[in-house]
């Protein structure tokens, strides 16, 4: 409760509070890790891995290159904190959590076997997978675990495919800037399924996704189509996307209709992730570089085939006054959630500082109550300065929605995506 109570924008969005210590081993197609991570703080909620050892093995070829096989094993004592506030604020959720977790030794392997050939202009992938996940104790009859060893396996098999088809035209426009043309067109399919699953994860403890993994199978289908053109000066021509355009269409199979506990089952995507169900959706992306200056994205909307209506759908523009003055405006609508626009600008001064500014503003968002509202959501304000080896700064952000102002500062070498920053907020 303490980061809920006084640091609620980054317990929202911040990186979770961790303490652990991480080591790393590749070598070709080979890595090895180990993770020693402890919860130190009693109002945090979170996995305990004391410790995780992991290999993983990609792509080794087998059978004079005709196979590939492809490995990810894990061996580690897991126990899972939770919150000493979590029993009064959220005792629903504390009592699954006290029911599906605890501490318990936890051996996982999974395994593939892929067969990838040329089948005309098909490239084709079928392949079966095994995964097996042991466990020192299990659930019994929904209560704390002290129950036995448990085991359970998965079998999964699938089917990846793709091609691709291209033309070139001899278009030539001053007016547009476009020289030559070419349209690529790429294909894909790809189909998984786990028709073998010998223990239901309410019977399982409860660490991460892979230990709610039910039967399932899906299927993506998949339709790319690019249009490119050269620019720039003779002497160095670049390609660029004047319209990429991309339909996928997400099929999930029903899952098994079978009382439910306190776990929450996952399956998994024609992707290769692990996510809850989900209803089966199309996806289409639009990108554009219209000139050098406007570029249109509209990308991971959602259309929901089961319920046919609209999930998810997003629209932003980007226009480059300058070489140093960027503006960026943005729509986002969710289903029974919100509409939000957001209007955002970027200034280089100089060559070394940079100036930022954004604000978010929601239409018709849903309250704790039911009823909408529409109002400011947020601003933000940075400042940022490079220097030979550092880039140095400061931001202010005003979170109107849950009356929030923080102010941060960073230092960071160059090269590095995320500095280290220290924020206050009042």
């Amino acid at each position: 409760g303490f980061l809920r109570e006084y640091f609620e924008r980054e317990f929202k969005e911040g990186k979770a509070q961790e303490t652990d210590l991480y080591f790393r081993r590749l070598k070709d197609n080979q890595g090895t890790t180990f993770l020693l991570k402890r919860q130190i703080h009693d109002f945090d909620t979170g996995l305990e891995t004391l410790p995780q050892i992991n290999y993983r093995l990609i792509s080794q070829p087998l059978w004079e290159d005709r196979l590939n096989f492809t490995s990810q094993s894990e061996m580690s004592y897991l126990d899972f904190k939770i919150d000493d506030e979590m029993d009064v604020r959220s005792p629903k959720t504390f009592e699954k959590l006290k029911r599906t977790t605890g501490d318990s030794f936890r051996v996982d392997t999974d395994n593939t076997l892929s067969l990838p050939f040329q089948f005309w202009v098909m490239k084709v992938s079928p392949f079966v997978g095994s995964r097996v996940t042991g466990y020192s104790k299990s659930l019994e009859d929904t209560g704390p675990n002290d129950g036995p060893p448990e085991g359970r396996l998965i079998g999964s098999l699938g089917l990846d495919s793709s091609t691709s088809f291209w033309r070139i035209y001899s278009l030539e426009s001053k007016l547009l800037r476009i020289h030559k043309l070419r349209h690529v067109i790429t294909p894909e399919f790809r189909w998984v399924a786990a028709p073998v699953v010998t223990k239901d994860p309410d019977d399982l403890l409860q660490y991460d996704s892979r230990d709610a993994i039910d039967n399932f199978h899906s299927a993506v289908i998949r339709l790319r189509n690019r249009m490119q053109t050269r620019r720039g000066p003779p002497w160095k021509l670049s390609t660029v996307d004047l319209l990429d355009l991309g339909l996928e269409l997400h099929l999930q199979g029903p899952t098994k209709e079978t009382p439910r506990g306190f776990v929450t089952h996952n399956v998994g995507n024609a992707e290769g992730f692990v996510v809850p169900e989900r209803d089966s959706f199309l996806q289409f992306d639009l990108r554009s570089q219209v000139t050098d200056r406007i570029t249109l994205a509209s990308e991971r909307n959602e259309y929901n085939i089961n319920d046919l209506q609209l999930d998810v759908f997003n629209l932003g523009m980007s226009f480059q006054r300058s070489p140093t003055w960027g503006h960026f405006v943005g729509y986002r609508f969710l289903k029974n959630t919100s509409t939000a626009m957001t209007i955002g600008t970027n200034v280089l001064i100089g060559d070394k500082w940079n100036l930022n500014f954004g604000e978010t503003f929601a239409f018709k968002t849903k309250t704790v109550k039911g009823d909408s509202t529409s109002r400011n959501l947020a601003s933000s304000f940075s400042f940022s300065r490079d220097a030979h080896d550092w880039t140095s700064g400061f931001s202010l952000n005003f979170d109107v929605a849950n009356r929030n102002t923080s102010f941060s500062f960073f230092v960071q070498p160059k090269g590095i995506k995320r500095g280290t920053a220290r924020g206050y907020s009042f």
